[in-house]
């Protein structure tokens, strides 16, 4: 698991993002995977998931059963929780998080503390969309601040030109008149 592991940091240092599939790590020889690589010690693929900058491979192990204590892994612990409850939610076998806590690999014991009910997670993603909104409001009151100060500076600009002119108006007239006076 570490040569492919070793492989999809690789592939993400080069390309910028993770592979789509462990698949593609054999298919470029720059990263030395090899079909037979993708394949665990009990004769099972890795399995692969990938989520913006996290990643996580893993075996179900001896078992063949994924989220086992007998299941190994590499790269983000918290994905790795989050792939096997979405796989639950789907399999509908409606496992709790004590399910969860009690199912998960020794490796996991910190993540899977942080696992939230449903309720939680549904509270927090309501919580994010209002500080979203709170911040959209934010950035239009800020907008509509600026608008009024370019406003202002524009005004002013003119303002400031005109005044320029009536000056210098004022002095050509001034110049006129003086000389009209000598003559």
């Amino acid at each position: 698991m570490g040569k492919i592991r070793s492989a999809t940091i690789g592939y993400r240092a080069q390309e910028g993002y993770f592979p789509a599939s462990l698949d593609v790590l054999t298919s470029d020889a720059r990263f030395g995977i090899k079909k037979e690589d993708l394949v665990d010690p009990w004769g099972e693929p890795f399995e692969y998931e990938h989520s913006g900058d996290k990643y996580v491979i893993w075996s179900s192990g001896p078992d063949r059963i994924m989220g086992t204590k007998d299941d190994t892994f590499g790269g983000d612990a918290a994905l790795y929780v989050e792939v096997w409850r979405a796989r639950q939610a789907l399999s509908g076998d409606g496992l709790d998080a004590n399910t969860l806590r009690d199912a998960m690999p020794e490796r996991v014991p910190s993540i899977t503390k942080t696992v939230r009910t449903r309720e939680e997670q549904e509270r927090q993603q309501e919580e994010s969309f209002r500080k979203m909104e709170e911040l959209r409001q934010a950035l239009e009151e800020t907008d509509k601040a600026m608008q009024v100060q370019r406003r202002t500076v524009a005004v002013g600009g003119v303002a400031l030109l005109l005044g320029v002119v009536a000056i210098i108006g004022a002095i050509l007239g001034w110049r006129y008149f003086r000389k009209r006076k000598r003559t």
